[in-house]
C-alpha cells in the first residue's frame, strides 16, 4: 500500500505522523517513483480536502495513478500542425542518416514525428568558412535556374554573366559562385525537357509558395486522430496548360547514375513531390498530369509515376 511504502521508505512511525507529514513525504515519495513533476498548488487541493490519513490516502493513490497513466494524446503533443516540406523532408527520407537518430521516433522505416533537438544558427552569426558546402552549392544552382531569363537564347555565357550578376547583386558570395556548376544547368536547358520549358515558358511559374492542409495521420503513424496539419513550401516550378499541369522539382543531390540510384532517389523525393500535386491540383482545379524530377548531377529528367526518362 501506498501509505505503508511511504512510511517504509522515510521510516515514520505511526505515533508521529501527521497530514503535513503524509503530504510532504507524499509528495518526495510519489515524486521519486513516478519521475514526474508534482506542482504544490495540487497538493494543498488534496490537503484540504482530506479529513483522515485514510483520506488523504485513498487521494494519494488516485493521483498515483492518474500522473503514470499514459497520455492519450502524446504523439500529437511532440509534433506542430504547421510544418514546412523542408521539415517533413525528414519525415519523408529513408532515416538513414546520422541526423535522423538525433529527432524522435521511428515507426514502420520511416520517422513518426519530426522535431529538430536544435535550431540553426542565424546568418548573422555564422563566421566566414573557407569551405563551401554542398548545400550552399545546391542553393546557388537553384537560384541560378529560378532567375534565368527566357526572352532570350540560354548559353553557357548567358548562364555565366548571369551568376556574376548574382555576386554583384549580393545574392551569391564570390567563393559559392565559384564552386556553382553552372554547366549542369546548360545541359539542363538542352535537355528534351528542359527545351519543351522554354518552348512553354508563357506559361510557366517558378517559385510558388503554397500551403495544403492534410490529415496529420497521412504522415506520423504515430497519430491516430483526425486532426489536420497545414504544409507550406516552395514549389521549383509548373506549366500550367489549357487542362493539364506539370510539375517539376530541381534536385542537386549526388545520384548514382544506374537504375538503382535513380529508384532511391525517387523514393526519397516522390512524396514531396506528391505533395506539391495535390496543393496544385485543388488550387488551380485541374489534374496534374506529370510530376518531373531533374536530377541536374546527371543530366536526367524522371517522371516518378513511370520511372522513365523524358
Amino acid at each position: 500500500m501506498l501509505l505503508s511504502a511511504i512510511r517504509e521508505q522515510y521510516k515514520i512511525t505511526p505515533e508521529i505522523v501527521t497530514k503535513p507529514d503524509i503530504v510532504t513525504k507524499s509528495q518526495q515519495y510519489i515524486h521519486e517513483i513516478s519521475g514526474k513533476e508534482v506542482f504544490q498548488e495540487d497538493w494543498h487541493e488534496y490537503y484540504s480536502e482530506a479529513d483522515s490519513p485514510r483520506e488523504l490516502k485513498s487521494r494519494l493513490q488516485q493521483m498515483l495513478q492518474t500522473i503514470q497513466q499514459e497520455y492519450q494524446f502524446d504523439a500529437e503533443s511532440k509534433t506542430t500542425s504547421y510544418q514546412s516540406v523542408s521539415e517533413l523532408k525528414r519525415v519523408l527520407e529513408d532515416p538513414i542518416i546520422e541526423e535522423l537518430a538525433q529527432n524522435s521516433l521511428i515507426e514502420e522505416g520511416r520517422r513518426a514525428i519530426y522535431l529538430s533537438p536544435t535550431l540553426e544558427k542565424p546568418r548573422f552569426m555564422e563566421t566566414a568558412s573557407a569551405s563551401v558546402s554542398g548545400a550552399q552549392r545546391g542553393s546557388a544552382l537553384h537560384l541560378l535556374m529560378q532567375k534565368v531569363d527566357f526572352t532570350s537564347d540560354i548559353t553557357l555565357d548567358s548562364l555565366e554573366q548571369l551568376l556574376r550578376t548574382l555576386v554583384e547583386s549580393n545574392e551569391i558570395t564570390p567563393e559559392v559562385a565559384a564552386k556553382v556548376p553552372v554547366t549542369q544547368a546548360f545541359e539542363f536547358f538542352q535537355s528534351s525537357f528542359g527545351q519543351w520549358i522554354v518552348q512553354n515558358s508563357h506559361a510557366l511559374v517558378r517559385e510558388q509558395a503554397f500551403s495544403y492542409v492534410l490529415e496529420a495521420s497521412e504522415f506520423f503513424k504515430s497519430i491516430q486522430t483526425d486532426d489536420l496539419m497545414m504544409i507550406h513550401g516552395i514549389i521549383d516550378g509548373y506549366i500550367e496548360l489549357d487542362d493539364e499541369i506539370v510539375v517539376f522539382d530541381y534536385k542537386t543531390d549526388y545520384v548514382v547514375d544506374s537504375t538503382e540510384g535513380i529508384q532511391s532517389i525517387v523514393r526519397k523525393y516522390k512524396d514531396q513531390l506528391n505533395i506539391y500535386a495535390d496543393a496544385l491540383s485543388i488550387s488551380c482545379n485541374k489534374k496534374v498530369t506529370r510530376k518531373v524530377l531533374c536530377l541536374l548531377s546527371i543530366n536526367k529528367n524522371i517522371d516518378i509515376d513511370t520511372l522513365k526518362v523524358i
